[in-house]
């Protein structure tokens, strides 16, 4: 089944939870992304994500539907008033990449040392991303410019609305990506950070060192984008994340 009737089966079950009010955890979160501003459809197309990850998991480990789950993930749904949001523009998102490598420098090369294990980590988890959506290569080089995004946001205490640019699913991939590198809102990471470092007892500068970190990541894997689709075309870089070994 193709992505798109995959998004139209699930957005389906969400409207006729909503017909039937039930479960009251779909509605709910349903009536708060109205009230961030979101527009009806947009709000069934966030819900319906995340009932098709729901969904996913339960066939991954031959579990049955549990309500208390789907509500649980429902609770872990970071909603932004898109009304107070700065309004990303297609030239935020081409721009990103440069106004982060002259903020917070990049990896150099001859320097990939310390970044090889982190940029290991993000290259699979996009491929990841890649097979579990059937992403193509423009939709993947947004998700990363949103999650370049969503992490200079963060650490600027600002929220951003970047429905003029990306589908919802994009920006809650995105989202779903940023939680994972970014202890200013994972509480978890920067537990296990503060771990590692037991020196370093400044949360800020925990949160700092880890975010610079990651946006030089991200700027690498943006630049290894341009790289690998001059060089092989428009699908340059998928080739290179589903066989990187090939490439080395």
């Amino acid at each position: 089944m193709s992505r798109e009737k995959l998004k139209e089966h699930y957005a389906e079950i969400i409207r006729n939870q909503l017909k039937m009010q039930n479960p009251e955890g779909t509605v709910s979160i349903y009536h708060k992304l109205l009230e961030n501003e979101y527009e009806e459809d947009s709000a069934v197309d966030v819900l319906a994500f995340y009932m098709e990850n729901m969904v996913v998991d339960m066939l991954k480990h031959e579990e049955d539907y549990d309500e208390q789950k789907w509500n649980h993930m429902l609770n872990g749904i970071r909603i932004y008033n898109l009304e107070e949001a700065d309004k990303v523009t297609a030239y935020d998102m081409k721009k990103i990449t440069a106004k982060l490598k002259k903020e917070f420098g990049s990896i150099k090369h001859g320097d990939e040392e310390p970044y090889l294990e982190g940029l290991a980590a993000y290259e699979n988890n996009l491929q990841v991303m890649v097979e579990r959506y059937q992403l193509n290569s423009r939709q993947l080089r947004t998700i990363v410019e949103i999650w370049m995004l969503l992490l200079y946001g963060s650490l600027h205490q600002k929220t951003y609305d970047f429905c003029a640019v990306a589908d919802l699913d994009l920006i809650e991939i995105a989202k779903s990506l940023e939680w994972y590198s970014n202890p200013i809102i994972n509480p978890k990471l920067y537990d296990t950070l503060k771990a590692e470092d037991i020196a370093a007892l400044d949360k800020n500068k925990i949160c700092e060192g880890s975010v610079t970190m990651a946006f030089r990541l991200l700027i690498r894997i943006h630049e290894s984008m341009d790289f690998w689709e001059k060089k092989l075309g428009s699908n340059g870089y998928l080739n290179y994340l589903s066989n990187v070994e090939a490439f080395e």
